[in-house]
């Protein structure tokens, strides 16, 4: 049951005394989804072990982790950067809207989204971009069209991510731009 399985994570000996600080609530939530795939409300113990040896190794947990917080971290810090980035005039927005519209494709093609004909629609690609891709990736291209100041793109994602969420779709990208 989820109770027992919360118990051995958030527990002291012989529990793993895993902090909410350390693993959220819903993060333990939707792992415990993973483990109860066939949605019963429970795992039995063979089934546990199978999951574990299947999807983890002894240094994959780690390794995993040591990514993950590091993607958080590096994530959580543009945002702030995008939030704090001055205000730039219309006419600098117009104008790498522009540039960035003469590298749409070249764009589009580095963060993994080509043109498709109709028959390769089944294929998988994103649909969604981070800032994370896209703020290196728009600087490298417009290296040769103009000279960038370290927030400008920051202030540019702002304007095209108003809510200050991290990704945007596809689509909302080649509408803004």
């Amino acid at each position: 049951r989820y109770e027992d399985f919360s118990r051995l994570v958030r527990g002291p000996k012989p529990g793993l005394s895993i902090s909410v600080a350390r693993l959220t609530e819903s993060s333990l939530q939707a792992f415990w989804r993973v483990l109860d795939a066939r949605n019963e409300g429970c795992v039995v113990l063979p089934e546990f072990m199978h999951f574990m040896r299947r999807h983890c190794s002894l240094t994959k947990p780690l390794q995993y982790s040591l990514h993950w917080r590091d993607m958080v971290r590096r994530k959580e810090e543009m945002l702030e950067d995008i939030r704090l980035a001055p205000e730039l005039p219309k006419e600098r927005l117009h104008f790498l809207a522009n540039c960035l519209f003469e590298v749409l494709d070249l764009l589009l093609a580095a963060l993994g989204v080509t043109a498709r004909a109709p028959q390769q629609q089944q294929q998988q690609q994103p649909t969604q971009i981070s800032v994370l891709h896209f703020e290196p990736v728009a600087r490298s291209l417009l290296e040769d069209l103009t000279t960038l100041e370290s927030e400008e793109l920051k202030a540019f994602w702002r304007h095209l991510q108003p809510s200050g969420t991290d990704f945007i779709s596809v689509v909302g990208l080649q509408r803004s731009i």
